[in-house]
């Protein structure tokens, strides 16, 4: 702003300030940059007539020797904090010497805006405080006791409360703190806290972590927001708020406060008394239950299933978007009524039947089929899943309910049942086919099992009957080696060729001599023991032992089994 604008606003701010000055007069910018001060706060203060122009403010109203330029920096922050406080009414605080030495002093300032409403200079007069109560002036009338008595209670109160109390002067200087607070910041003792500045444990602008486990980012919204507590503070003599602190390691604890006015006997405000307690727990335990209710939210209303919840009366307090889509009702057609209300009366009855027995054999889930009817009439299968809500007492509060549309898998199980029908008649009348295939192809394995049968039967019959006896009529002849080695070989290959026969009559037959075979083929052809004597030019009494052998052989001895009988009916 140019020089004569200022010049401009200093003159209008000092004939402002004419009415009201009574000793000392500061006149700031919207920095807090000291622009004049006249000769009597500079006496006030131990200064020359120009040594306080160029410097700031708080350099006069905060004890800076012990801060660091980071905590110098956050209170210069509040650059016009008294100007603002002291501009209605008087305010009581402490201005600090050259050398240090405190000084107590009202103010009451006068602030000139431009246009915008933005500060432009701020004037504070100044007035010194004389002592009005001396140490050993105390009312007599006033019993030591009854002071003891407060002292006391004051004590226990502060030390055992379970809340952090912090008390500090009209200054924000910290006079003094509980265990409680000393606790919840992470010190050893009140006094690495008393004395500081409250702003010290304030955080102004910048990101911190919390204890929560948050990044939290101060801006100026949240510094205008202390400033409009603070403000009510001075305006009610009490204020309420959250805020933050800083603990000792460098997070920041976020803090419930009560904050209350402190004045002295005259009513004059002497300072400021703030009960704080530790939120962390409840702030995680707020983000974890608003977490799970957003959750429950995203889970309610993009559910594919209809969902609905009702009261204790049974009427609708709550519908998804699902449940309206699957309907067709929009949430105001639904909130307020009885959902079984819309059913056909048969899927009424069903529906209240079951929500009936829910509650009253406080079953957790009750599953069911049923009908459901849309808002344009149409009727379609549902599948329903009810779940009975309870208070904390454990009464019934109401039911939540699931509906699915199962069109498509009723459709989809009528064709399943209709294919399977389909497939059983199928699989009746290819069996039918089956049965009568095996029955004819049973008939001619049997017939071919026959053929073959009496194929190997007539085979073993002509070698046994038409060749082998005569290779054994050759054997008895005169032969010489050749020969005999000949004949041999022949009949070695005739009983390899009809061995893979393999049947019961040929084993049998084997087991036989030629002679026996001969025999036996003549009995078989009904031939008595005199013909077959002419035949084979032996005695009757030699066939005879030959019956007896092939009996022997056949297992048939002294059995009443007719020999040419069993013959016809094994060979």
């Amino acid at each position: 702003m140019a020089q004569n604008n200022i010049e401009k606003y200093i003159a209008e701010c000092n004939r402002q300030t004419g009415a009201v000055l009574q000793e000392g007069l500061v006149l700031v910018d919207a920095q807090g940059d000291i622009l004049t001060a006249n000769a009597s706060i500079c006496s006030m203060l131990g200064y020359g007539s120009d040594e306080l122009k160029g410097k700031n403010f708080i350099d006069i109203s905060t004890n800076l020797e012990h801060l660091g330029d980071a905590a110098r920096k956050k209170i210069a922050a509040f650059k016009l904090y008294y100007f603002h406080h002291s501009e209605q009414h008087p305010l009581s605080m402490m201005f600090f010497t050259r050398d240090g030495a405190p000084v107590d002093v009202t103010m009451r300032s006068v602030i000139t805006r431009d246009k915008k409403g933005e500060t432009v200079v701020a004037a504070g007069v100044i007035q010194q405080v004389q002592e009005q109560i001396q140490k050993n002036d105390l009312n007599p009338q006033i019993d030591p006791q009854h002071f003891w008595a407060l002292e006391q209670n004051y004590r226990s109160l502060l030390q055992h409360s379970g809340d952090g109390i912090l008390i500090t002067d009209f200054n924000s200087l910290i006079v003094t703190v509980n265990d409680a607070l000393v606790r919840m910041l992470g010190y050893e003792n009140a006094q690495e806290i008393a004395g500081r500045y409250l702003l010290e444990l304030a955080p102004v602008e910048g990101a911190f972590t919390s204890a929560t486990g948050e990044q939290i980012v101060f801006d100026k919204t949240y510094y205008e927001t202390q400033i409009e507590i603070t403000n009510r503070l001075f305006e009610t003599g009490h204020a309420g708020c959250t805020l933050y602190m800083f603990h000792k390691n460098g997070h920041i604890v976020p803090v419930e406060a009560t904050m209350s006015l402190l004045t002295d006997p005259e009513g004059n405000r002497r300072g400021t008394i703030a009960i704080c307690r530790d939120i962390t727990e409840r702030l995680i335990a707020e983000k974890q239950t608003h977490e799970a209710k957003l959750f429950m939210e995203n889970v309610f209303e993009t559910a594919r299933d209809g969902v609905y919840v009702t009261d204790s009366m049974g009427r609708t307090k709550m519908v998804n978007r699902a449940f309206c889509d699957v309907t067709g009702y929009s949430q105001g057609d639904l909130i307020g009524i009885k959902p079984a209300s819309l059913l056909p009366e048969e899927a009424d009855i069903e529906v209240t039947r079951q929500i009936i027995n829910a509650m009253s054999s406080h079953d957790d889930m009750s599953l069911f089929e049923t009908k459901w009817q849309r808002k344009d009439g149409t009727i379609f299968p549902v599948e329903v899943r009810l779940a009975v809500l309870k208070t904390a007492a454990g009464e019934d509060n109401g039911i939540v309910a699931t509906v699915r549309d199962i069109t498509e898998r009723v459709l989809a199980q009528e064709a399943l049942q209709r294919a399977y029908a389909d497939l059983e008649n199928k699989v009746k009348e290819r069996t039918e086919n089956l049965e009568d295939m095996n029955t004819a192809l049973r008939v001619l394995l049997k017939g071919r099992e026959e053929d073959k049968h009496s194929h190997e039967e007539k085979i073993l019959a002509n070698i046994n009957e038409l060749v082998m006896p005569y290779l054994n009529r050759l054997k008895g002849t005169r032969l010489d080696e050749r020969q005999r080695a000949s004949i041999s070989i022949i009949e070695a290959n005739l009983k390899d060729i009809i061995a893979p026969f393999g049947s019961k009559s040929a084993a049998r037959n084997l087991s036989l001599t030629p002679s026996e075979i001969q025999i036996a083929n003549l009995i078989k052809h009904g031939m008595t023991a005199k013909e077959i004597a002419g035949i084979t030019s032996l005695s009757p009494r030699t066939i005879e032992c030959h019956r007896a052998s092939i009996r022997k052989k056949l297992g048939i001895k002294n059995r009443k089994v007719n020999l040419r009988v069993y013959l016809l009916s094994s060979y």
